[in-house]
């Protein structure tokens, strides 16, 4: 677990999410290690903003239940329907709030060929 807590409102800057990635980063050996590795659905509230205490509910289960790995922002989570500050805050919000428990995935892909190889240059997974 992080020794500091950071505010969701730092983690609008991607510079702010490659100094949390280098912290602890995980590799693809890591990864390939995983026995269970789940993918997060992004609860949202009736105003459109995420519910972020359903998510933590919901990735807590995921570490309950013996998963070893989360993806965060992907398909199931709807990552392509959040803006790029969103998805970097909730990958953020989950690396701050749950990086020493389980490992984060954060989905770095895109419609978008130069988003994604930008999110891509910042992005590695923890």
């Amino acid at each position: 677990m992080f020794s500091t807590r950071i505010r969701a409102s730092d983690l609008m800057d991607l510079r702010v999410l490659n100094i949390l990635m280098k912290l602890t980063p995980t590799t693809t050996e890591d990864i390939k290690s995983l026995r269970l590795i789940t993918a997060i659905k992004t609860p949202h509230l009736s105003d459109g903003r995420f519910d972020l205490e359903a998510y933590d509910y919901l990735v807590n289960m995921q570490i309950v239940n013996g998963a070893e790995g989360v993806i965060v922002g992907g398909t199931t989570g709807e990552g392509q329907l959040m803006s790029w500050d969103e998805h970097i805050m909730l990958i953020g919000h989950t690396i701050n709030c749950f990086g020493g428990k389980i490992k984060v995935i954060g989905n770095t892909g895109s419609n978008s060929t130069r988003e994604a190889i930008h999110a891509k240059r910042g992005g590695k997974t923890h």
